[in-house]
């Protein structure tokens, strides 16, 4: 679960902090894009862009 805290270091340009969040979230947020567009390009396609 992301804190306020991590957000907040998120924004001051927290690299680690950054790396911390993609790495919970960027096979869950793959998952999710992929059982939509069901084509796994497309899919990391659309996970990079959440993390834009």
């Amino acid at each position: 679960m992301m804190t306020a805290d991590i957000l907040n270091r998120i924004s001051k340009g927290d690299e680690a902090a950054f790396s911390e969040v993609y790495n919970t979230y960027c096979n869950k947020v793959y998952s999710i894009a992929y059982s939509i567009v069901k084509d796994s390009f497309d899919a990391e396609d659309i996970m990079q862009e959440v993390f834009v």
